[in-house]
């Protein structure tokens, strides 16, 4: 009785902690119901249009800073919703240009926002804010009264010869790229050389010699050898993602500790460029002193030091620290992404460049030139350039996001609708660039001579308005400090020049070497600012070099499939659950597959799903629009992950096979065998493209996740975690069948035509004529099928007991069964019965 009474009183105690635990799921939902409603809702802002997530969260605008296509992305929502569109529960993006000198003038009281937290390095476990991330005006004001007098024209002048060298040294590495040896019997290879890059170079080593006299020495030795850039490059990318949710970056590279964490960390130390560049700087200071400099040629710290000495007020290491550190980082790569905007506009562009070297050549032979070209030589005799420069900057401004401002006191009042105080606001560069309004009809084309001045006064007009249009150059309430503006025609003026002379080889290239070529890089898609982009050849795929081995080939040879079979055999087919077991497994399948469709944006359109999958295939489709893009990160993020489960399955039954001391039946082969397919489908599409620094974090975590996942689930039921895979694999011959479609209807145009990689080609057996990613995703598409057919057939069977029917022999072999091949009539159904086969 005394039991049954325990067991009784435990039984009410489950019940009441279920409602317990119910009521309370039941109240989050709620309170997180009414704050999401609130925000959506709030005063002023729930009548500004916008796309409907970013009314409730910041998702959308995290989103469009992974996605790598902001600029894109926010010209879109602008020719949707117009002049004024709500990004974020409380962001505000303008595109109305006479806006700019309201947010960003000088005597603007729009103060910047958090999202400057996330460019401020921390000196001493303090922030060290500078004069471009500040958000207080009076420090503000305080940076720049010491320093506004070293950043005007005349004393940038004053600094040319400074940077003379490093122009004459980077117009030599040009010249030698370019041009074979001069003496025919000199050995001469060809190769590509990334313009890109040693622009870049460039950049950092002369604002590095106009900083303290000294370069960074990339132009010398020819690559990031400090790892400066790419460690830039990584605080860029962070600041653009942590950047859309700030409250965040207290808790990462903002927190003192976790800084010290990473400090820790064998080599990080020497990973960090901060530490690197601000211990240059250090040096630097303790050496001011006992330097000898020329009054006229004085760089940047001895200007400081100077006026440290002579000024009546005295400016605190910190500071002079501060102004440094914002010169050798912030300026070199603003300006070396306006570099290589402008050469890779040139090179795009065979006219305007023929029409600047015309123009710098008849200077060049008129004697008007000094042995580097100067900052005056170039605007006086070198006119065209600077609508260049001006052009190539409104296509390709250096920031992909709005700059954000907070509303003041009293609000805003703008096309209709009222922006209270504290909302964030800010205009894109890349919206306003392209306002056909204000830049003409043919907004996307480069054409220098849109900025050219005549006496019409219309044109006058319309060259006033496009000035005042222009973003390219607001970085804070000051303009950009000149030095980029007067680098950007020095270094285009000589660096054009010689690359002009070098396209004239001094003597005949060999017939069977080809001319060296300035690879024309594509814009790079990062959100804060542009970077050069990995090869992918010298990343993923090195060339080997093991002197005795010329090539190693696959341990797997792929069976090989006709193009009959995989047109007519493969097909989407759903195998019906038929127990808890079954219907787990596709519960489990369809989560994974909405996470997946999020974290890659994609989903099915209704008209393709059906002629791509027949009668059987599902009806319940959302509409969608894909890019040869959207489907590489689909399928880069999904083969990443696929070939978990055969790995894991045969590992585990191999490990079983050594505790039991007795054989598998053959299943180990066929799981490894499967792994090592996806993986090959993989780095196929690895040649393809590269996935970004957050793909990469994903199909990180995803792996991690999955592995784990599908260990327990083997260990647990290995029949449910085959039929897990089999309709995993379902979805993949979707997917693949919808690519298809895409491709037949023209849809991918930059596919058509295309041949699939080397490693496709070989392994595959892809014949002549047969070799285009179209024939590759049919491949794919069959190795899927198969996959599904193996996994729905093993899910049927006995796990401990049947053997493997995919590489079993038949007594009567005039029957259809299991195999490696794709046969025809060989199964009705997406796979086989277990009687059927055993």
């Amino acid at each position: 009785m005394n039991r049954n009474s325990n067991a009784f009183q435990g039984f009410i105690f489950s019940l009441v902690y279920l409602k317990v635990i119910a009521i309370s799921c039941i109240a989050l939902f709620l309170a997180c119901a009414v704050s999401y409603l609130r925000t959506a809702n709030k005063p002023g802002l729930r009548s500004v249009p916008g796309p409907r997530l970013a009314r409730y969260s910041n998702l959308w605008r995290l989103r469009n800073a992974v996605s790598g296509l902001a600029p894109q992305n926010f010209q879109k929502v602008h020719k949707t919703y117009g002049k004024v569109v709500r990004t974020g529960p409380n962001h505000i993006s303008i595109s109305d240009p006479s806006m700019i000198p309201v947010i960003y003038g000088i005597s603007s009281k729009y103060l910047k926002s958090a999202f400057y937290d996330t460019l401020t390095p921390t000196l001493e476990d303090k922030p060290l804010y500078s004069i471009f991330s500040t958000q207080d005006p009076k420090h503000h004001r305080a940076l720049r009264s010491g320093i506004a007098q070293k950043y005007s024209l005349s004393s940038l002048l004053e600094r040319e010869p400074l940077a003379d060298e490093v122009t004459q040294s980077f117009a030599k590495k040009m010249r030698a790229f370019s041009n074979p040896p001069l003496d025919a019997s000199q050995p001469y290879t060809a190769k590509i050389v990334d313009i890109g890059e040693w622009l870049q170079f460039y950049a950092f080593d002369v604002i590095g010699s106009i900083t303290f006299s000294k370069t960074f020495g990339f132009l010398d030795a020819g690559f990031d050898y400090t790892r400066v850039i790419e460690g830039i490059d990584f605080g860029l990318k962070y600041a653009g993602l942590i950047g859309q949710i700030p409250s965040f970056h207290p808790w990462l590279f903002g927190s003192p500790m976790l800084q010290k964490i990473i400090s820790y960390i064998p080599g990080a130390e020497k990973k960090d460029p901060i530490r690197k560049v601000l211990q240059m700087i250090k040096d630097a200071l303790g050496t001011v002193d006992t330097t000898s400099k020329e009054t006229s040629h004085e760089d940047f710290l001895t200007f400081l030091q100077k006026q440290n000495e002579n000024g009546s007020t005295k400016m605190s290491q910190k500071d002079m620290m501060n102004h440094l550190f914002v010169n050798l980082l912030a300026g070199s790569d603003t300006t070396a992404i306006s570099l290589r905007s402008i050469f890779y506009f040139l090179m795009k562009n065979p006219r305007t460049l023929s029409k600047l070297q015309a123009e710098i050549f008849a200077a060049d032979r008129a004697g008007l030139f000094s042995e580097t070209i100067t900052y005056a030589e170039a605007q006086k005799h070198i006119p065209y350039l600077a609508l260049v420069i001006k052009e190539s900057l409104r296509l390709h401004p250096a920031v992909a996001l709005m700059l954000e401002r907070i509303v003041p006191e009293g609000g805003l009042t703008l096309h209709g609708h009222y922006l209270p105080a504290g909302t964030i606001v800010g205009i894109n560069a890349w919206v306003v660039h392209y306002d056909e309004d204000v830049f003409g009809d043919h907004v996307h084309e480069f054409r220098p001579e849109r900025w050219e001045e005549s006496n019409d006064p219309v044109n006058i007009e319309q060259l006033k308005r496009m000035e005042r249009s222009f973003l390219a150059d607001v970085h804070g309430n000051i303009k950009t400090l000149p030095h980029a503006n007067l680098q950007h025609q020095r270094a285009h003026a000589r660096a054009v020049a010689h690359l002009s002379l070098a396209a004239r080889p001094a003597r005949p290239v060999p017939h069977h070497a080809a001319r060296p070529s300035l690879q024309q890089q594509p814009l790079s898609k990062r959100q804060f600012s542009t970077t050069t982009p990995p090869q992918l050849e010298e990343k993923y795929f090195p060339e080997p070099k093991h002197h005795l081995i010329r090539t190693t080939h696959p341990a797997w040879e792929h069976p090989g499939f006709t193009e009959e079979q995989m047109r007519t055999n493969i097909r989407f087919e759903h195998r019906i659950p038929e127990d808890m077991s079954d219907r787990f497994a596709l519960f489990l399948m369809r989560m994974l597959r909405k996470g997946t469709d999020i974290a890659t944006g994609y989903s099915h359109d209704v008209t393709v799903a059906a002629t791509a999958t027949g009668p059987t295939a599902p009806e319940s489709t959302k509409p969608y629009k894909m890019s040869e893009r959207k489907w590489l990160i689909r399928f880069i993020f999904l083969e990443s992950v696929a070939d978990v489960p055969g790995m894991v399955a045969g590992m585990l039954r191999h490990l079983r096979s050594l505790r039991r001391m007795q054989r598998d039946n053959g299943w180990i082969e066929t799981l490894l065998e499967e792994a090592y397919n996806e993986r090959m489908h993989l780095l196929t599409f690895l040649k393809m493209a590269e996935p970004g620094w957050f793909m990469k974090l994903m199909c990180l975590g995803a792996q991690g996740v999955f592995f784990n996942s599908m260990f327990l689930a083997y260990l647990i039921s290995p029949r449910t975690a085959h039929r897990f895979v089999g309709y995993l694999e379902e979805e993949a011959v979707l997917t693949y069948s919808l690519v298809l479609a895409d491709l037949e209807a023209g849809k991918l145009p930059k596919w058509e035509g295309m041949q699939a990689p080397d490693i496709a080609i070989e392994y595959w057996k892809m014949p002549e004529g047969k070799r285009t990613v179209k024939d590759l995703i049919l491949y794919v598409r069959a190795d899927e099928a198969q996959h599904r057919e193996v996994n729905h057939t093993l899910g049927n069977l006995k796990q401990e007991e049947d053997p493997n029917p995919f590489v079993s022999t038949y007594f009567d072999a005039g029957k259809p069964h299991p195999g490696k091949g794709i046969k025809k009539g060989e199964y009705n159904g997406p796979a086989w019965e277990g009687d059927e086969v055993i």
